[in-house]
């Protein structure tokens, strides 16, 4: 089990997050982020987003097969059934950091980031019913990990070729 704490201490945030192992049970400080105040200011503000955007993305979808889209800016997958495509933008720029999370615990990613993981549990708590955290899309798959992987890859050689064409 794996537990994150914000905390306020001679007036720095910090980001505590302990693991719990069963046998000793003990707990182990994995890493400690000092929050910077850019990251505070970018904490409340989303929050403040969420709060007056609370419950406005789609619980259900009537697609039968909803396609996976990638978002090239965030670097993570979202499904066209979500809602993200109708959002205003501060509320989709927002989002880019919750799919980018969201990607990397679909992919089993070892790359974790503090700063992203407080913006998902943002939008967890103020989107709690919203389709995109649906455990099928929120959870680890070795197979959508493999599509994943591929995606960027050709979208990797995409902008590879828009870079070489505006060259020439």
């Amino acid at each position: 089990m794996k537990k994150v704490w914000k905390k306020k201490r001679d007036n720095i945030d910090y980001v505590l997050c302990l693991a719990i192992v069963s046998a000793p049970a003990r707990s182990h400080i994995v890493s400690i982020h000092k929050m910077n105040q850019k990251e505070k200011e970018f904490l409340d503000d989303y929050e403040a987003l969420f709060r007056s955007n609370r419950n406005a993305l789609p619980e259900s979808s009537s697609h039968k097969n909803p396609k996976m889209e990638y978002h090239v800016l965030a670097d993570g997958v979202f499904w066209d059934d979500e809602g993200l495509r109708e959002l205003e933008w501060e509320l989709s720029n927002a989002f880019r950091f919750v799919i980018n999370f969201r990607t990397k615990l679909i992919t089993n990613s070892n790359e974790p980031n503090e700063f992203y993981q407080q913006i998902y549990k943002l939008a967890q708590r103020y989107f709690p019913n919203w389709i995109g955290f649906k455990k099928e899309r929120c959870s680890h798959n070795e197979e959508l990990a493999e599509r994943i992987e591929r995606i960027r890859k050709v979208s990797g050689w995409k902008v590879d070729k828009t870079f070489k064409e505006l060259e020439d």
